[in-house]
């Protein structure tokens, strides 16, 4: 039987697990670089309905079929524990993926109410945006990614000590995705750096306020892939079973 040290999700062939790691890294790099050198060019690409928030609608859509399916493996193997988390974890992405399009307002012309306008801070008929909402959506964007590394990290070491029916796989990212959170953070630490070097000014301009977008598609990317990888690892053990 393998052991829990190994068995964690991961996907078989090393390309795939080499994209995984390297790809987020070396997108990130792009966009820094591209945000640098042509910064006109790059908020037109980050813009609201431009290319990268495109893709993150998409891979939001798919990390949310993946988070069902995973949930009606678990149902139909009698894990009602882990089938409900997954199944909370696929509304809550569907959440996200109408927040990111703010609920479709934009593709179907639907005006915002005037009582949200007068306190969403980009107007638009979403919830993350409200005010005192985005204080907490802030936070929590700094909490889980860095919550996540440090599982991630000793994900092994955790791993051994769970017990087998916990299905670690389930729960423990492999080391492998921590480049694309530290890709995440360091967007937020290049936020936190420009407020302290221009304190008492207009702390975020606009370029450094739209690598928001790939950095955001970096993390739904992780999120995404460590779905497909425990969705591959639940039907293989079906295929042995």
């Amino acid at each position: 039987m393998e052991s829990n040290a190994h068995a964690l999700a991961l996907p078989r062939s090393w390309l795939a697990r080499l994209f995984i790691a390297a790809t987020p890294p070396l997108f990130w790099l792009s966009a820094l670089l591209f945000s640098r050198h042509s910064p006109g060019s790059f908020i037109a690409t980050t813009e609201e309905d431009g290319p990268i928030e495109n893709l993150e609608a998409l891979v939001l859509l798919v990390a949310m079929v993946t988070s069902g399916w995973c949930a009606a493996i678990l149902f139909r193997r009698n894990r009602g524990g882990p089938a409900a988390l997954y199944s909370l974890l696929a509304l809550l992405l569907l959440f996200a993926l109408g927040e990111e399009i703010s609920w479709g307002q934009r593709i179907f012309g639907v005006a915002t109410p005037d009582w949200l306008q007068a306190t969403n801070k980009q107007h638009e008929l979403n919830v993350h945006n409200l005010k005192r909402v985005a204080r907490f959506v802030s936070f929590a964007g700094l909490l889980i990614p860095l919550s996540v590394v440090g599982i991630a990290t000793f994900s092994r070491e955790i791993a051994t000590r769970m017990p087998p029916r916990l299905l670690p796989f389930l729960w423990l990212p492999h080391p492998l995705f921590v480049p694309p959170w530290l890709c995440y953070l360091s967007y937020r630490a290049i936020r936190v750096y420009v407020v302290v070097r221009h304190f008492g000014l207009k702390p975020i301009g606009p370029v450094v306020s739209r690598l928001q977008e790939p950095a955001e598609l970096i993390a739904y990317f992780a999120i995404c892939a460590f779905l497909v990888c425990v969705l591959q690892r639940l039907r293989a053990q079906a295929t042995r079973d």
